[in-house]
């Protein structure tokens, strides 16, 4: 009975950090609640780093750098420029915070605006290689 025990508490510790972390491209969807729509791809480079392309309905695509990249405990946080204007992460004009939980190869979570006010949702689910 100890032995079956710890036998599947090492099989569900292995699962568990084999579980591919938040490296790589995910692809997902959001809204603004004042009716904005937007699709994005993000590629995380890793635990601190990456890029997005994000674009509202109806608008082209925007490529931005993920600022103040956070990963830990299965929490993510990243900020973009919101104004639609490229810009670096020393000078955001309109800097949206998105804040999602990592679960099985989905991200979800809200959006804030610079006053940490929740203004909206996105979800993203991890690219099929």
């Amino acid at each position: 009975m100890i032995r079956m025990f710890f036998s599947t508490l090492f099989l569900v510790a292995a699962l568990w950090a084999c579980g591919g972390g938040i490296k790589g491209q995910w692809s997902g969807s959001g809204e603004i609640f004042d009716g904005k729509f937007f699709d994005f791809t993000v590629n995380f480079k890793d635990e601190k780093s990456g890029a997005v392309n994000l674009a509202f309905k109806g608008l082209p695509g925007s490529n931005y750098q993920l600022c103040g990249m956070k990963y830990k405990d299965m929490a993510i946080e990243f900020i973009i420029e919101g104004s639609g204007l490229s810009s670096d992460c020393g000078s955001l004009k309109e800097p949206l915070t998105f804040y999602g939980t990592l679960g099985a190869k989905i991200i979800s979570g809200d959006v804030l605006n610079v006053k940490n006010q929740r203004i909206g949702v996105w979800r993203a689910f991890r690219a099929v290689k």
